[in-house]
């Protein structure tokens, strides 16, 4: 699993990495309302294409590209459906393949919740066709090795299926599905209100509320062919929470299941959403230390040695024949292996006998 974290300039991460003791492997950003190609991207440096290509067209890092693909209306996707916006999308993919970050992950939309009201889309089949495009578009620049995501929001499926890209009319043939990347955050109205929670209110949130959330997307991702690839937001509530009541608050608990299931359920990528009310570094900026020591300890340790899937070796490397030295090796999911075992148990007896009698004619012979 590859680990990052939000942030927007350059010297940010410059000191994210040396409190982390590494190099990250992803950086996300977050959304620009109505901006198009590499100045739509939310960076905080002045030139903003020449350090965009330092921090990661030269290096190793990937940036996670919050796109605000439909234009200006946070809501009205109307417009990236019916192709109006065809050839920003393809002058964005040139700005990047141009500076080396031909390998952008795509995180389409804003904090997409699936409600379809207020901030939100209003129409999910433009959504659908919308997102559809950018896929076809942007994958046609010569170059570009592209991932792109489908980001919701984590606690409700709402109307999900009705917004699957795949399913619109503008979907390139043989493109892979996009990898279903929701947002989760530590949030139970189970929580003591203004906290700080409990470590038993904490392993009740994560076994009855936040894995029932993850399975939700999981199910929905499974039966589109694809599977939960990882978050590019999640994180802890802290001390400036506009969530007393559903907050965790300081919860190291929450940080260390997220990052331990993320590894175990071979998810991609994981980006900590390190803004607003969430913020781990500075690690006294929201009231959230432990979450912050705890974040820091793991990922500084697995930066590096977690494989994502696609890197993975085969589990079973055993390439050797059924048989060494004449016995016999029981089948992979056998439902008998005793049988064979059985029958080289029988083998050595007889070899043992025989190996007796070899010595004894050996040692007549001197």
């Amino acid at each position: 699993m590859k680990h990052g974290i939000l942030s927007i300039r350059e010297s940010e991460i410059e000191d994210i990495e040396a409190w982390l003791g590494t190099q990250v492997d992803l950086i996300v950003t977050t959304w620009n309302e109505g901006q198009w190609g590499l100045d739509g991207i939310t960076w905080g440096d002045s030139n903003k294409r020449a350090t965009l290509e330092r921090v990661f067209g030269q290096t190793g890092r990937q940036l996670v590209l919050h796109y605000e693909f439909q234009g200006g209306n946070l809501r009205d996707y109307s417009a990236a459906a019916d192709g109006t916006h065809d050839d920003k999308h393809r002058k964005l993919a040139q700005q990047l393949v141009d500076i080396g970050m031909a390998d952008t992950i795509i995180r389409p939309s804003g904090e997409f919740n699936m409600s379809w009201s207020g901030r939100y889309p209003n129409d999910p089949a433009n959504y659908a066709e919308g997102l559809a495009r950018v896929v076809r578009e942007m994958q046609s620049v010569d170059g570009a090795e592209f991932t792109f995501t489908f980001s919701p929001d984590g606690a409700d499926l709402g109307v999900g299926p009705e917004s699957w890209p795949v399913d619109a009319p503008s979907w390139p043939a043989g493109a892979d599905e996009p990898l279903v990347c929701p947002t989760f955050y530590d949030t139970w109205y189970g929580y003591t209100d203004g906290g700080p929670s409990t470590q038993a209110e904490r392993e009740q949130a994560w076994q009855e509320v936040q894995l029932a959330d993850i399975g939700r997307w999981e199910e929905f991702a499974q039966a589109r062919n694809t599977k939960v690839g990882g978050t590019f937001e999640w994180g802890c509530m802290g001390d400036s929470t506009p969530f007393p009541n559903a907050s965790g608050y300081d919860n190291p608990y929450f940080i260390q299941q997220m990052l331990d299931y993320g590894r175990d359920n071979g998810w991609e990528y994981q980006t900590l959403w390190n803004n607003n009310y969430h913020t781990i570094f500075p690690r006294d900026a929201d009231g959230l230390e432990q979450s912050s020591d705890r974040f820091r300890d793991l990922v500084s340790q697995r930066i590096g040695t977690e494989p994502t899937p696609t890197e993975e070796e085969p589990t079973d490397t055993d390439t050797t024949d059924d048989t060494y030295g004449g016995y016999n090796k029981p089948s992979k999911g056998m439902l008998e292996w005793h049988v064979p075992l059985n029958e080289n148990f029988a083998k050595i007896e007889t070899d043992i006998q025989d190996l007796a009698a070899r010595i004894d004619q050996l040692e007549g012979d001197r």
